[in-house]
């Protein structure tokens, strides 16, 4: 039976071609090339060539899984050269390719004793199979089949686990020789873990020569040659940094620091963190303060709290701008607003923020910039109506639980300022929130001017909230008088004064909003009234408007041949009715 094997080919001139301009897509071309021979021939060239393009290519060939086809010459030529050289960061890169190529994981076996008829359940970590590249020999090898194979790895387990050993090797003979070198290499290895290298503790445990790196002195955990293991009784939770030559570490604060900065996991931060807060604790105050401000903002939270607790130590912060400042509060981490904001509110003038980022600030939604700037706009002089419309944006703020006191505090003092503005507090009235709007009826019931505003009762009706319009009705239901009494006293005074007005409107818009029964009484009495006293009618005649549009239509057209016969007998108020009634067309008789 033949021996197939169906697999892409590439081609060594398009590769030689990539590999000389620099092309990242010369790793991809490389990887389609099947030709062990000519491969492991081609490492040492590719080793050699000084080009910084042709490292960086080298370093994401072996970034990638390393499971292509028949490349097992290239990977440990390339790797044989590399510890020759005595290339620390090439060996480095080893470092993490290698360690990422076992894995294991675990299986629940059952288990019986027959002789005591027993069984259970057991736990084991293990390899799993099946976890090489499956050679070709004899074997009619499809594309699809190298396909589902591409999760898999070059080299059998013990390969891998002697090339992991070798590695480790290699480091801990330059921490022998010499702890300065040891900590500078094993710190440029460590920070090309990522987070998915890392994301749980047996994953962890199983970067063999990572685990050497950060935890080789633990009683946590039992080196087994090959693998890490937790000793009886312990749990990982408890791993504490314990590295190998840790008074490298000690003695080199320098080297942490940028483990810290350059760390693509979680993991190593966290360690490095350790280290430096237990043996370096003053180390971050030399960090230039551009560099703190970007760790601040870092998604980790305990590198981002490392940075701001240092920030609020450091002595140069007159440095930074007030814009700089204000960017790094939109930028901070939330986990660490408050020593933030604590720092801020120490090295930043209140005067020195405009009006508009104070409030920009108390509309967010974390607490501690709320509470800034609280503080801040105690110092705020209003001196524009400009001013309050700007402070009143306050009632659209995040913060539920300080917005009652923040809106408050705005409004007490838009009221010290003296100026005023009908819409200012229909703004609160109407606003989304519920206790924004409590707090403007609180400002309502309290300010003559506003609660007695007739314009600001009939807008009010309109609102869309049941609660305000609800407390809009019984404020009216106290100042409204007896339909009857009201009526005969509109007709009878000699001259309206300001509260007989008020009660008249209270009146009206009471009944329109409940349907009162006495409605065609008060709309009759305002039109015998302006037939009597037509200098009334700037007062009476918007009135009328309001309470003719919502009559019955009896009462409409009742009201309406009022309003006819008004002009007929007056004829000089026709122009202030089709002003007032603009749906009436006002024409005069024939006869002039």
């Amino acid at each position: 039976m033949a021996k197939r094997i169906d697999l892409p080919q590439g081609s060594w001139l398009m590769a030689e071609e990539l590999l000389q301009s620099g092309d990242l897509s010369f790793v991809d071309e490389l990887c389609t090339i099947h030709d062990a021979d000519r491969l492991g021939s081609f490492a040492k060239t590719w080793y050699t060539n000084r080009q910084p393009q042709s490292r960086r290519l080298m370093i994401e060939y072996l970034n990638r899984p390393l499971a292509t086809y028949r490349h097992e010459a290239l990977v440990k030529r390339l790797f044989k050269l590399a510890e020759a050289a005595a290339d620390d960061e090439m060996m480095g890169v080893f470092m993490v390719a290698l360690d990422r190529t076992i894995r294991r994981v675990r299986k629940t076996r059952h288990r019986y004793d027959w002789q005591t008829r027993e069984s259970w359940d057991e736990e084991t970590i293990q390899i799993p199979r099946h976890s090489t590249v499956p050679r070709a020999d004899g074997i009619q090898f499809t594309t699809h089949q190298l396909s589902r194979a591409n999760p898999l790895r070059l080299f059998s387990v013990a390969t891998r686990s002697y090339l992991r050993r070798r590695v480790w090797r290699y480091f801990r003979s330059i921490g022998k020789q010499d702890p300065q070198r040891y900590a500078a290499a094993i710190g440029r290895a460590i920070v090309r873990y990522t987070d998915e290298d890392c994301h749980n503790g047996l994953v962890l445990i199983d970067n063999y020569a990572l685990t050497h790196a950060l935890f080789h002195h633990s009683e946590l955990l039992v080196d087994q040659s090959s693998c890490w293991m937790l000793a009886d009784g312990k749990s990982l939770s408890e791993l504490k940094p314990a590295p190998a030559f840790a008074t490298a570490w000690q003695q080199n604060a320098d080297a942490l620091i940028e483990v810290l900065g350059a760390a693509q996991s979680r993991c190593v931060r966290q360690w490095a963190i350790q280290l430096i807060r237990a043996h370096h604790p003053t180390a971050i105050l030399r960090l230039p303060i551009t560099i703190l401000l970007q760790w601040i903002a870092n998604t980790d939270d305990e590198l981002a709290l490392l940075a701001a607790e240092s920030l609020g130590k450091a002595n140069n912060l007159g440095s930074v701008s007030v814009n700089d400042w204000l960017r790094l509060l939109e930028a901070a981490n939330p986990q660490v607003l408050d020593p933030v904001c604590a720092t801020i509110q120490r090295c930043i003038a209140p005067e020195a923020v405009s009006l508009d980022e104070k409030i920009k600030l108390a509309c967010a939604r974390p607490i501690p910039l709320v509470r800034l700037a609280m503080q801040w706009l105690e110092s705020v002089s209003v001196r524009s109506p400009e001013d309050c419309r700007i402070l009143l944006q306050v009632s659209e703020a995040e913060a539920g639980s300080l917005r009652p006191e923040l809106v408050q505090g705005v409004c007490d003092r838009i009221k010290a300022s003296g100026f005023r503005d009908a819409n200012w507090i229909l703004e609160l009235l109407d606003a989304r929130h519920a206790d924004v709007r409590a707090v403007g009826w609180d400002w309502l019931l309290t300010d003559d001017k506003y609660s007695n505003d007739i314009s600001i009762w009939h807008r009010l009706l309109e609102t869309p909230y049941d609660n305000v319009r609800m407390k809009l009705i019984e404020l009216l239901s106290r100042r409204a008088g007896d339909a009857k009494q009201t009526s005969a006293q509109i007709v009878c005074v000699d001259k309206l004064d300001a509260g007989l007005v008020r009660t008249l409107w209270a009146t009206v818009l009471l009944n329109i909003q409940r349907g009162g029964k006495r409605k065609p009484a008060i709309v009759q009495a305002i039109v015998e009234r302006l037939r009597q006293c037509p200098g009334d009618a700037e007062q009476l005649l918007p009135l009328l408007a309001v309470a003719l549009r919502s009559v019955r239509s009896v009462e409409f057209r009742s009201g309406l041949a009022g309003v006819v016969q008004l002009v007929q007998r007056r004829p000089e108020m026709s122009g202030l009715v089709a002003e007032k009634f603009p749906e009436l067309e006002i024409t005069s008789s024939p006869s002039g």
